[in-house]
């Protein structure tokens, strides 16, 4: 994808009213990247990360 199709990423930081399990010294808050008509490089970056969840889930059970 060309790089000029991104809009410029922020950070959304901590809100104290939301009850979040990772806000630890090294949180950041969470990345924000809005690009225009993304609704299929949506599903791919949830795909990959669904996929990472997964294999990180079994390399734990198999650590256990």
């Amino acid at each position: 994808m060309p790089f000029e199709i991104f809009r410029r990423p922020t950070l959304k930081t901590h809100n104290p009213s939301t009850v979040r399990h990772n806000v630890g010294d090294p949180y950041r808050g969470c990345l924000v990247v809005d690009v225009p008509d993304s609704r299929a490089l949506y599903w791919k970056v949830e795909g990959l990360m669904g996929g990472i969840a997964a294999a990180m889930a079994s390399i734990e059970e198999v650590k256990m």
